[in-house]
């Protein structure tokens, strides 16, 4: 199989938060909990993965959604999103996701990336920058530079 791209590489949380607050929380595993960020993510990267046609697939994860080194540098950097400016509030049945999506990634062979200090858009800034042939997927605004 000849490949489109030699990489896609996906900001794991941006696409799941969209997965999360896009489809309705009905969407539920056997024991009830809530499972619609998994089954969009899931959804959108098989449709990713058709209109690509990747040799390799990478999902980049947030190890720090606000990293005190770019506070340093602008302090009012994700400021207005919390009171507690050290802490994100993740709604429950999305950290579980959050937390379980990692797993199934890597369950079904595919690199899951995090760096410490660092948020997924930087991760995929650094992949972009020393790979050929690959799209980002994000939502994430702070990418658009």
């Amino acid at each position: 199989m000849s490949h489109k791209f030699n990489t896609l590489a996906v900001d794991l949380s941006s696409l799941a938060y969209r997965s999360y607050f896009g489809l309705p929380d009905s969407i539920k595993s056997t024991d009830g909990k809530p499972v619609n960020a998994i089954k969009g993510y899931l959804d959108a990267l098989n449709r990713f993965i058709k209109m690509y046609e990747p040799k390799n697939i990478i999902h980049a994860t947030d190890e720090d959604w606000r990293p005190q080194w770019r506070v340093d540098l602008l302090p009012e950097y994700k400021a207005h999103r919390v009171e507690d400016e050290t802490k994100e509030i993740v709604p429950d049945d999305l950290d579980f996701q959050l937390n379980l999506l990692p797993e199934i990634l890597a369950d079904m062979g595919m690199n899951v990336i995090g760096i410490e200090k660092a948020e997924a858009d930087d991760v995929l800034a650094t992949i972009s920058f020393n790979s050929e042939s690959v799209v980002l997927i994000t939502g994430d605004r702070d990418l658009l530079q």
